[in-house]
């Protein structure tokens, strides 16, 4: 698959998820609200940045996100909760940005709440 099928796929992804799942996941539009984690794979997006660490201690174990604006376009994955051994194999993600799809594998149901931890930062 050459690189602008991927692109194309990434952006149709996104778009789908905006429909069905971002505005669902906040509070009337606005910041905080949550993510309802299911188990099993799921493929989500929201409206304002995440520190990964959020995923720590809940019912994620891994989060795939594809990054198409770093110099190689890339899959990056994070490890969720620390008895799991991380891999080298793939680059590390630190952040999902708003409005791009990232899937998550749940190994149970949970909520994630959302804070303005990261707009904080900023």
């Amino acid at each position: 698959m050459n690189g602008l099928m991927k692109k194309s796929l990434v952006s149709l992804s996104v778009v789908g998820l905006l429909a069905s799942n971002v505005l669902a996941q906040t509070e009337d539009m606005g910041l905080p609200g949550t993510i309802e984690i299911k188990t099993g794979w799921q493929n989500i997006a929201t409206l304002q940045p995440i520190d990964v660490a959020k995923f720590n201690d809940t019912c994620v174990d891994y989060i795939w996100r594809y990054d198409d604006k770093s110099p190689y376009t890339e899959w990056k994955l994070y490890i969720a909760n620390k008895n799991l051994t991380p891999t080298s194999m793939y680059p590390v993600v630190h952040t999902l940005n708003p409005l791009e799809g990232f899937w998550v594998m749940g190994n149970g149901e949970c909520t994630i709440t959302l804070d303005n931890q990261m707009q904080d930062a900023q």
